[in-house]
């Protein structure tokens, strides 16, 4: 059941034309509503565009703010008024159902990584099969209308509503109404990962592992929705345990970089394996924009692809069209062979692939800035990265981080994400900067370097060691 059936528009989509139909009634700026909603302006203004997979948090903070019925943001043609919230374990999630779909969803919101959520409806005796979710994974069903018979392995439970039922979801089991049409509730609860440690201030905690088993799941969304994520780049250690240390640190994502390292994919593969039982996403730099360089690093396991010194939009485009599976942009090889990636099939697995998979393109070069808006404007572009330093030599400055000219140039890199809906990022040498760049509007910050990183809290323990008597000064 983790595929999601049916057609019409997709809730954001309701939202954001309805949120901009009663901004404009109530005569409120986007300024104005961000402000009274406590979420950035970015958020709003992605929304409206219909950018963005806001979380029903910030839905609900919209809604409050505006003092209107949440469910007014989701009543439209072609979606008949059967709106729910469900709640289990003190989570929520929005739910819709389609007339006239037997047994199908229209769509499911996902809260987080840890709990799925649908809405199931059947006609008498319509069955709905459900494949094995994996190891670990608990299926809580209610039923809410009519009789439904709930077939798990050798076993068969009949529920009338209000009956709930739990049971192990690493088998197939399968729903089938008894007696008339019926109605349930299906959440899938997912084994929570290690909690992360707290995150810099006004930056989101790292989020649990997805049902997909993707490594880093749910950072694209996160993006989406207007959140900063935080993580850091390697250059030097990629040794199996980094991203456990990485998630007990609190990092959202890591770059693994193989254009300055000398790496290849072999050098890199027991990260992105082991990167997957953690809520880090392995975003991985390669060497150029080559439809192999691309493809080949995502079927390891990547959750992202950073690209360098992207020129135009064409050469954009390329890489995208390398990235994704589906949608006219797209023209990924299937490369998803082992078991956990496709036992849901492959519709539903290529699909999961193409939500989660970041896209992720540098400008570092003058031609890449002249070119800046048309690249932002790529559909399947996630995120602009800054390179300051391959961007200052470019410019005929090379070095001067802070120049003005330097400092307008990423200006304009974060103004031609705004208009296009997507996030601007930077590597940063220090809190101090990541600090600032995150107040200029960059949401996807590296705090630092591994080789940076290790050097500096190194250096500064030996030094108090030193200071304390611990040895010569």
């Amino acid at each position: 059941m983790n595929s999601r059936g049916g057609s019409g528009p997709h809730p954001s989509k309701l939202a954001g034309s309805k949120l901009r139909e009663w901004r404009q009634r109530r005569g409120m700026s986007v300024s104005a509503v961000a402000r009274a909603a406590n979420v950035s302006k970015s958020t709003v203004s992605q929304l409206e565009r219909h950018n963005g997979n806001p979380s029903l948090d910030t839905l609900w903070a919209l809604a409050s703010a505006l003092n209107i019925p949440l469910g007014f943001l989701f009543d439209s043609d072609g979606v008949e008024e059967s709106f729910h919230v469900v709640r289990h374990d003190e989570r929520a999630a929005l739910v819709f159902e389609q007339p006239n779909y037997e047994a199908r969803l229209m769509a499911g919101w996902q809260m987080n990584g840890q709990i799925e959520i649908y809405l199931m409806t059947m006609t008498d005796g319509a069955r709905r099969d459900s494949e094995p979710h994996g190891p670990g994974v608990i299926e809580h069903f209610l039923a809410m209308e009519g009789e439904i018979e709930v077939l798990a392995g050798h076993d068969s439970i009949r529920l009338e509503a209000g009956d709930m039922l739990t049971f192990s979801a690493d088998r197939p089991h399968h729903y089938q109404a008894v007696g008339g049409s019926a109605r349930g509730v299906s959440v899938q609860q997912y084994p929570a990962a290690r909690p992360a440690s707290a995150p810099m201030q006004g930056a989101s905690a790292a989020p649990a592992a997805t049902s997909s088993g993707a490594a880093g799941s749910g950072l694209r969304a996160r993006l989406q929705a207007g959140e900063v994520v935080l993580g850091t780049m390697l250059f030097e250690f990629n040794t199996y345990g980094l991203p456990r240390i990485l998630a007990e640190a609190g990092a959202d994502f890591v770059v693994i970089d193989l254009e300055h390292t000398g790496w290849g994919v072999p050098e890199v593969l027991p990260l992105l394996a082991t990167a997957r039982a953690e809520p880090v996403a392995p975003i991985v730099r390669v060497q150029g924009s080559a439809r192999h360089q691309v493809s080949t690093v995502l079927d390891a396991g990547a959750a992202g692809v950073m690209v360098p010194m992207v020129g135009d939009a064409e050469e954009a485009a390329r890489v995208v069209e390398a990235a994704r599976f589906g949608g006219p942009e797209g023209g990924r090889g299937f490369g998803l062979i082992y078991p956990d990636q496709i036992a849901v099939g492959v519709p539903t697995a290529t699909a999961a692939a193409d939500a989660e998979t970041m896209v992720i393109l540098f400008i570092e070069t003058a031609e890449g800035l002249e070119n800046v808006e048309a690249i932002a404007a790529t559909p399947g572009v996630d995120v602009l990265w800054v390179g300051e330093y391959d961007l200052s030599i470019s410019m005929g400055i090379p070095g001067a981080i802070d120049d003005p000219r330097l400092r307008e140039a990423e200006e304009r890199v974060v103004a031609a994400c705004e208009a296009a809906g997507i996030t601007a990022g930077i590597l940063c040498g220090s809190v101090a900067a990541a600090q600032s760049r995150r107040e200029r509007g960059f949401r996807m910050i590296a705090v630092g370097t591994d080789i940076n990183l290790y050097a500096r809290a190194l250096g500064d323990e030996l030094a108090e060691a030193r200071s304390n008597g611990a040895g010569p000064a």
